[in-house]
């Protein structure tokens, strides 16, 4: 936990920092500013990361250099299906679906 809340820089930490942030931002409906807090940042980062997750995560080539963050997510949607109830809304629509 601390380590995806702090600021450390290594790949998988941040990856996994930017997934959580889009799942707090379009799953739960925190504003910007919210999410910024939780996870000590400004809200133009959140704003950043959202955008750049929805990039990576809704194309081929991206995805592709990005290949355990599909496997992360899928793996969150199942938890917050267990949890819930019910599936991701908005990061489903996000995610190429596997053939």
């Amino acid at each position: 936990k601390a380590e995806v809340l702090g600021h450390g820089r290594r790949y998988e930490t941040v990856n996994l920092r930017h997934l959580l942030m889009c799942v707090a931002r379009h799953e739960y409906g925190f504003t910007t500013t919210t999410v910024a807090e939780i996870f000590n940042r400004n809200h133009s980062s959140c704003i950043h990361v959202t955008q750049k997750m929805k990039n990576i995560l809704g194309n081929d080539i991206t995805l592709k250099q990005h290949p355990h963050l599909q496997e992360c997510l899928c793996i969150a949607d199942e938890e917050f299906n267990q949890e819930w109830g019910h599936y991701f809304k908005e990061l489903k629509k996000w995610l190429i679906q596997k053939k």
